[in-house]
């Protein structure tokens, strides 16, 4: 994270942790950000054709308006990130369409953002030369799923329309993820096999039918 520039800190943040896509990202405003409540409503996206960029006021599918409920952490720093560098939007006359990520220069943030910023900072920490802000969103998806969130919860926060659009293409298990799985298996069905069948029954059956060297000596 420190690879990124200060400016561009809590952007990528809302990518990684809360999943947004790039237009969603972009083109939230001031009015979306609830302090008290701690959530983020995804209300309106910025799209570029061509490039030419223009804002969708209302999100496209019912699927993609949406309000998330969003960690304490990452609370304070949208908060920081407002004070810092949106100063000019939150100050004695707030102005709640103003967007909350833009360029130093007040500009609306093109998707270069990825070639510019994302890639030479994915270089530097040693992580990937092809980091997009998709994979950031990948990243977030891959997290909820590694942490037994479930798929409709997931889902939902996405804005897929469908849970199968969630597992099919932006959940990578993780070798952790794998490991833990074994392990609730382990759980559920070691114990009984151990102690009825399988292995168990083996085990004991070699046990019963042994017999000591001295007894055969005795016997014959």
């Amino acid at each position: 994270m420190k690879e990124v520039p200060e400016h561009y800190q809590a952007l990528v943040l809302v990518g990684a942790v809360l999943g947004l896509r790039w237009g969603e990202a972009v083109g939230l405003r001031v009015r979306d950000v609830d302090f008290m409540r701690h959530t983020v409503t995804i209300a309106q996206t910025v799209e570029e054709l061509s490039g030419h960029m223009r804002v969708v006021p209302e999100a496209k599918t019912r699927s993609s308006l949406r309000t998330l409920a969003v960690p304490v952490f990452l609370m304070d720093e949208l908060t920081r990130h407002l004070q810092q560098h949106r100063q000019d939007v939150i100050g004695q006359y707030v102005d709640p369409d103003a967007l909350i990520f833009v360029g130093p220069r007040g500009g609306t943030l093109r998707r270069r953002f990825s070639e510019r910023i994302l890639r030479p900072a994915g270089e530097r920490a040693g992580i990937s030369t092809s980091l997009t802000f998709h994979s950031l969103r990948h990243c977030a998806v891959t997290a909820m799923a590694d942490a037994g969130v479930p798929y409709n919860v997931t889902q939902a926060r996405a804005g897929h329309s469908t849970a199968r659009m969630t597992m099919e293409l932006y959940s990578h298990r993780t070798t952790a993820a794998d490991r833990v799985a074994a392990e609730a298996l382990q759980a559920h069905f070691g114990e009984a096999f151990v102690a009825g069948s399988g292995t168990g029954v083996a085990r004991s059956a070699a046990s019963a039918t042994s017999v000591p060297k001295n007894s055969r000596s005795s016997a014959l």
